[in-house]
């Protein structure tokens, strides 16, 4: 099972995507509290891992692929996931995190269509300003 995640800033508001392919099923959130890139995709991996702790089986292994280094890298050492790390070995579940290329990531490809199709709406509008 692959579970693909990714997090995206916009001007307004941030969002994060999770992809679980072999379950045809695409979660997408808003984040209204404007976060940096870091915290987006930190938040996209952590909704990734729920997933997976409840769609994972036993005998298979399940991997949530992010783009984002920092935030793989961070999961493997930080402290402060360390709760969530042992959460994972208990459920005897294998579910791994790994890091792919952008342009190889599905749920960063939902991300940037939902984008084109934002940018392509708001350039055709007409903004009226009322006193």
């Amino acid at each position: 099972m692959s579970i693909y995640v990714d997090g995206q800033n916009t001007p307004h508001h941030s969002v994060i995507c999770v992809v679980i392919e072999q379950q045809e099923k695409k979660i997408m959130k808003t984040i209204d509290k404007f976060s940096d890139s870091n915290d987006v995709e930190r938040m996209a991996l952590l909704e990734g891992l729920k997933q997976a702790l409840i769609y994972a089986g036993k005998k298979n292994i399940c991997l949530v692929i992010s783009d984002s280094i920092n935030a793989v890298r961070n999961f493997h050492i930080m402290k402060s996931y360390e709760k969530l790390r042992n959460e994972i070995k208990e459920s005897g579940k294998r579910i791994a995190v790994c890091w792919m290329p952008r342009n190889k990531n599905i749920a960063g490809k939902y991300l940037e269509n939902r984008l084109k199709v934002l940018k392509k709406s708001t350039s055709n509008s007409i903004g009226v300003r009322i006193k």
